[in-house]
């Protein structure tokens, strides 16, 4: 397992050398290829297969198209052996589920239907969060695969019950609303992440966007002054955005 580990860091460090070639991968992916076969030939406990499926979908993402989803594929099966071993694991449940809405396209079977694993990833989310309905990352989670579905609102509406247990979270609450154009409730979940911290420059940033889809545009200035003190003059691509709010503001 830890000569897994080492493999896929040394994939990740060699692709981000300069005048990079996936060619010289070759070495290293055919070490990982064989580790990957003697391990999924051992008895593995659902802990090592959930870890062995995170290190095949981080090295997928360093690799061609073709190679890639060869690696997915792979990912799949072990997430699929790790759940079958613990299937009432709320961790694991949303990891997975995570997986099957970022890589759908990749992973996709001829003989699924086009909505398959986003249908699978919602079970399972479904799954984690009447097992246990305090663990956030599967609320969340759900959020985002809903906000995939082109359901904003539902997303918005799925994640508030997990700002009334844990305030932390109105960031997240305050994205969601402004994704479903509930502009009044996203200014209220951003000035909550705001209390909270006041160095959340994404909350500001997003309160500001969320004014001037009130036409609030007095509010928006207030909003726009103080982040622009907390952003260093040399920061020239958040300058840039903020040059893009002046204009809208004038």
């Amino acid at each position: 397992m830890a000569r897994v580990d080492f493999y896929v860091q040394a994939l990740s460090q060699a692709s981000n050398k300069p005048n990079f070639k996936i060619e010289q991968l070759a070495g290293y992916l055919a070490a990982l290829q064989d580790d990957y076969n003697a391990l999924e030939r051992a008895k593995l406990t659902a802990r090592q297969a959930w870890i062995l499926a995170w290190d095949a979908e981080q090295a997928a993402a360093l690799l061609t198209k073709e190679e890639a989803n060869k690696w997915l594929s792979r990912a799949r099966g072990l997430y699929e052996k790790s759940l079958a071993s613990l299937p009432r694991n709320v961790v694991i449940l949303t990891d997975a589920a995570r997986f099957y809405r970022t890589h759908s396209a990749a992973l996709l079977e001829s003989s699924e239907a086009a909505d398959a694993l986003y249908l699978k990833a919602r079970a399972l989310l479904d799954k984690a969060i009447t097992i246990d309905d305090t663990y956030e990352p599967a609320f969340l989670e759900r959020s985002q695969l809903l906000v995939v579905e082109g359901k904003s609102a539902e997303a918005f509406d799925s994640f508030k019950v997990v700002v009334e247990k844990n305030p932390a979270a109105a960031y997240e609450a305050g994205h969601l609303a402004l994704a479903a154009k509930k502009f009044e409730e996203a200014v209220a979940y951003f000035k909550k992440a705001i209390e909270q911290n006041p160095n959340h420059l994404q909350a500001r940033y997003e309160l500001i966007q969320a004014y001037l889809a009130l036409a609030d545009l007095d509010s928006a200035r207030v909003e726009l002054a103080a982040l622009e003190e907390r952003i260093p003059k040399d920061d020239a691509a958040t300058q840039g955005l903020l040059k893009g709010l002046r204009e809208l503001l004038k």
